[in-house]
């Protein structure tokens, strides 16, 4: 925990300054494309401290706590509460950033936490006023949830396009995937939109039309539920490990470790950083550790194919045109994608001799 004794009062009034600035900007640069209500919204805000510092409460903790799926009040944690947060949360149209929490450990002063919030959090979260593409259908569990992953992506991606041009720094989070998807998604708008055209449709539309504007929105949202399918059987698999040296599954760490993996996108690394760990936790048991090692390529293997069949979609096609079953379909083109990968790496072997 911070060790720093918090000047509320003095942060709350620096960060609300600066929030200030910064609906100004945006209200400069975005006025055409938002709405007559969010604009309003704007004005409003700039007449309040709609920042709030504060130390998580009791109840904080709980809330936060049981959305990580702690349901034994002995677990209750502050690790569990976020740095910040918007005014849905809460329902007050406030932000609410806690400089208690983890990710203000290394500050030493209440400038230094002023610096931090100024640095990571604020432009992040006043996006978050502007972007929020909800869904028409709540009852969907699984377009909540990328509805969810798409919004932070987008919202980051605006708040560092938005530091760059006002030389704001470079505005840190964890949202490096989210942010793939968001580039993805707007890359693929109808061309000769203007972005003034694009900004608009960010700022007002709701998750099913960005999807429906988007001509790969279908495929995102597929890549999505396929990336899912994926960190659920990385999950398993690490698991699976810590079973094995007896860790359970509940223990912090296993979660910490299963959250990691979750924010990285690339599978090289994935794969060297968990092979290096089983290299370590079975050094003596050669048998184990090619049996967890097999595991893993197969798992990396299959989710680089999954990846990879956007390029074979005309091949498929034909194949079931010719009246190939789903199983033989997939073993050609696993095959196809086998020997090109093959020839690849000869290819780069070649190069290197």
């Amino acid at each position: 925990m911070i060790n720093v004794e918090i000047n509320y009062d003095k942060i709350q009034k620096s960060v609300n300054e600066y929030g200030s600035y910064i609906l100004s900007c945006i209200k400069n640069q975005y006025g055409n494309s938002l709405t007559q209500e969010q604009l309003e919204n704007i004005n409003n805000l700039l007449n309040t401290q709609f920042i709030i510092i504060e130390k998580p409460s009791n109840e904080d903790i709980e809330f936060f706590s049981k959305q990580a799926g702690i349901d034994d009040p002995k677990k209750y944690s502050i690790s569990y509460v976020p740095s910040a947060h918007g005014g849905r949360t809460k329902g007050d149209n406030k932000i609410h950033i806690y400089p208690y929490t983890e990710s203000f450990n290394d500050c030493k002063t209440n400038d230094e936490i002023i610096k931090s919030c100024v640095d990571s959090i604020i432009v992040h979260e006043i996006f978050h006023y502007f972007i929020r593409p909800n869904l028409s259908n709540t009852n969907d569990t699984l377009k909540a949830q990328f509805g969810h992953f798409l919004t932070e992506g987008l919202v980051q991606y605006y708040t560092e396009e938005f530091a760059k041009k006002y030389r704001l720094g470079d505005p840190k989070a964890n949202y490096g995937k989210n942010v793939e998807f968001a580039k993805k998604l707007i890359s693929s708008f109808p061309n000769g939109m203007s972005q003034s055209q694009i900004d608009k449709i960010i700022f007002t539309s709701n998750q099913d039309e960005l999807l429906e504007i988007s001509k790969s929105g279908k495929s995102l949202y597929a890549e999505y539920i396929s990336d899912l399918q994926f960190q659920e059987n990385l999950a398993s698999f690490i698991v699976d490990i810590g079973t094995e040296i007896g860790i359970d599954k509940d223990n912090d760490r296993t979660k910490r470790f299963i959250s990691y993996y979750k924010k990285i996108s690339d599978l090289d690394i994935i794969f060297d950083e968990l092979s290096r760990s089983i290299e370590l936790i079975f050094q003596d048991n050669a048998e184990l550790k090619d049996s967890y090692m097999k595991k893993l390529r197969s798992l990396i293997s299959d989710e680089k194919l999954e990846k990879e069949m956007p390029k074979y979609e005309e091949q498929i096609n034909k194949l079931r045109r010719n009246g190939m079953s789903l199983e033989e379909i997939k073993s050609t083109v696993e095959t196809n994608y086998k020997l090109e990968n093959s020839n690849n790496i000869e290819d780069e072997k070649g190069k290197s001799l």
